[in-house]
């Protein structure tokens, strides 16, 4: 086993730490457009994932399936209840 690459090897991150701060440093606006940029860029990708319910959706399909749930829910309530019950 090569034992001179072992240390060449681990300090290649320092390195390349080390050159992007000077990178950084040297042209901080081009680093904070750069970084802006990705940030809108990671922004539209997470905003294009989420629907936008139509007002139709909101105020009348959303509407009758919650009055659907629970009308379904007082039925079965009451065939429960209706069951139950011992007329003799």
């Amino acid at each position: 086993m090569n034992t001179e690459t072992i240390p060449n090897e681990a300090s290649e991150p320092v390195d390349v730490l080390a050159h992007a701060s000077d990178c950084i440093r040297k042209n901080p606006l081009s680093s904070v457009v750069g970084a802006a940029v990705f940030g809108l860029a990671v922004g539209c990708l997470i905003m294009s994932g989420r629907h936008e319910p139509t007002l139709q959706e909101r105020f009348v399909d959303e509407p009758l399936e919650h009055a659907n749930d629970v009308l379904s829910n007082v039925s079965e309530n009451l065939a429960r209840l209706v069951a139950n019950l011992k007329f003799w």
